[in-house]
Formats: structure tokens, C-alpha cells, sequence
């Protein structure tokens, strides 16, 4: 339950829009890394395979798409907004790729999961 807390929060702060299908499909990425507890993983064969299987889908090129689509939603909007969507801006220069945004946003998240598991 945190775990999905943590990255409903992270994903927030990049400024995602809930509403996407990329975002279910975003969670599901983070998830699916975390679970993994490493960040060798291969997208498309590990993770948008998984999910695409989730959710019924024909291929995984709609989850990729979905993907992507969102975090340049995301990046756009931070770009715009500036101060709204700080941990966006702060954490990648450019658009990221969805294997760096997700990949990144893994690490942040094991990063915050083990600190809190620490102070419990």
C-alpha cells in the first residue's frame, strides 16, 4: 500500500495526469522495477510485456505510446508551469525517454522505500 503511495506521489510531482492511460500503465512500470529490485531490466521484454499481458492488450507498442505520451504530457506542462511540477524539472534537463524516466523514478522510489523502511 505505501509502495503504490510513494509512486502515486512521485508521479504527481512530475506533474502526470492521472486521468492518461499511461499513468495506470506508469504505476504498473514502477511496480514491476521495484518488484525487480534492480534496474537491469529490458522494457519492452520484462516490463511493457507484463503489463500489456495485464491489461489484454495486442502487442506492447499501445503500452510504449501510452508511456510516452504521458511523460511528454508531463514534461510539456513542467516546461509551461515551471514551479508546479518541481521534481520533473529538477530531475531531467530534457524530455526524458521512458526507459530514463522510468528507470530513474525506480530508483528514487527504492531509494525512499528503504529510508522509510529504516525508520520504521
Amino acid at each position: 500500500m505505501q509502495l503504490l503511495k510513494n509512486i502515486n506521489n512521485m508521479l504527481n510531482s512530475c506533474g502526470v495526469n492521472i486521468k492518461s492511460r499511461g499513468y495506470s500503465y506508469l504505476t504498473d512500470a514502477l511496480c514491476i522495477v521495484y518488484d525487480h529490485k534492480s534496474l537491469d531490466i529490458c522494457l519492452e521484454k520484462e516490463v511493457y510485456s507484463l503489463i500489456s499481458d495485464k491489461y489484454r492488450l495486442d502487442g506492447t507498442s499501445n503500452v510504449e505510446h501510452n508511456i510516452r505520451n504521458c511523460i511528454k504530457s508531463a514534461y510539456e506542462r513542467s516546461s509551461v508551469n515551471g514551479s508546479d511540477h518541481n521534481l520533473m524539472a529538477e530531475i531531467f534537463g530534457t524530455r526524458p525517454s521512458n526507459k530514463v524516466f522510468i528507470m530513474r523514478l525506480g530508483q528514487l522510489l527504492m531509494e525512499q522505500m528503504a529510508k522509510e523502511k529504516q525508520t520504521d
